[in-house]
Parts: C-alpha cells; sequence; structure tokens
C-alpha cells in the first residue's frame, strides 16, 4: 500500500503532463515564436518608415524643374509614342523625317520555334533577368531617315544631348532613294531605359 500512492501519483502527474502541460506548452512556443515574428515585421516597418521619411524630406528639397527633368531622363513608364514624338521634334530642324518605326512589340523572330525551345528561351530570359537583379529595364526602337551626312551628324549630336538617355546600338547607311546627291537612307537602332514599377 505505501508504494501504490507513489506510483499512482507518478502516473498521475505524468498523464497531466502529456494531456494538459505538454499541449499547452507547445502551444505556447508557437506562440512566443508567431510574437517574434510579428515584433520583427514591427520593427521593420518602423524601419522603412524613418526610411521614407528620410527619402521625402530629401525629395522636398529637390527644385520642381529638377524633378521633372530626373522623369524625363529616365521615365517610370514606357511612352513608346512620346519617345518617337521627341525623335522627330530632334529631328525636323536638320531636315530629317522619322519612317519606318519599329520597337519591342514589332520585332519578330525569324524561322519558327517549337514551343519547348520557346518555354526554354524564357526560362532563360527570367534566370538573366533574376541574376542582374536591376531596378530599370530597356526599350529597343528602330527606325530611318532620309537626309545628308551633315544633318544626320547634327540630328545624332542633339539626340545625345538631350535629357532622355538614349544608346545607339546599331547603324547603317546606304545610298538615298532620291537622285539628289550626297543624301543617304540611315537606318537607326537605339536603346532607351524607365525605371521598373
Amino acid at each position: 500500500m505505501r508504494f501504490i500512492v507513489p506510483i499512482l501519483l507518478i502516473v498521475l502527474s505524468g498523464g497531466l503532463f502529456w494531456l494538459f502541460t505538454n499541449p499547452t506548452w507547445t502551444e505556447v512556443k508557437a506562440l512566443r515564436a508567431e510574437q517574434a515574428e510579428y515584433d520583427q515585421a514591427l520593427f521593420n516597418a518602423k524601419q522603412l518608415e524613418i526610411i521614407r521619411n528620410d527619402l521625402l524630406s530629401k525629395t522636398g528639397k529637390f527644385a520642381e524643374k529638377d524633378i521633372e527633368r530626373l522623369e524625363k531622363m529616365v521615365p517610370d513608364n514606357v511612352d513608346n509614342i512620346r519617345l518617337i514624338i521627341e525623335i522627330e521634334n530632334i529631328a525636323a530642324p536638320h531636315n530629317l523625317t522619322i519612317r519606318n518605326v519599329k520597337y519591342d512589340g514589332d520585332t519578330k523572330t525569324e524561322g519558327s520555334t517549337t514551343p519547348d525551345q520557346e518555354a526554354r528561351k524564357a526560362t532563360e530570359a527570367t534566370k538573366k533577368g533574376a541574376k542582374e537583379n536591376k531596378n530599370y529595364s530597356t526599350f529597343n526602337l528602330e527606325f530611318s531617315t532620309q537626309g545628308t551626312y551633315e544633318d544626320f551628324v547634327a540630328f545624332i549630336t542633339k539626340l545625345e544631348n538631350s535629357l532622355r538617355i538614349v544608346d545607339i546600338t546599331g547603324l547603317s547607311f546606304t545610298a538615298g532613294e532620291t537622285e539628289a546627291k550626297n543624301v543617304y537612307k540611315f537606318d537607326v537602332k537605339i536603346k532607351t531605359y524607365y525605371l521598373k514599377n
């Protein structure tokens, strides 16, 4: 009889531990881990608010004209129509007309490809984009124009000095389609940049 009571107490305490204490302790540990995650998220939110306020105060120091110039230099979207109009406005004083405009959406791949090849290309492009991790994207544009060499050089110089960042990626020329002397047809490929949303 002397040993039965201690054994019953041990069995009862073991049962209480497995039925009540252990599940409650496991739940408390899970709640503590969740609380730590919330605390970290709250800390991150406060840090982001500090950074945002700092950036807003810095932005407030810029003049309105400077902000407009920055937005023109690297816009936050692709406005291909406005870009073409800007290029036409630069070309017009030099007696050049922009023709045969093609841009990213217009370019077609030569030859046929299988769906498997397309999937492989898409995967490679995704890996490349993830590896580069850039805050901007590029926009490719092609056009042709016709005029004298001097007018074309003046146009390219003005395009180079414009606010919009433009890289010339391809240039070729042939004899002009008119009988006038010193007139050439120029095919130009350019690349410009815009911020990702």
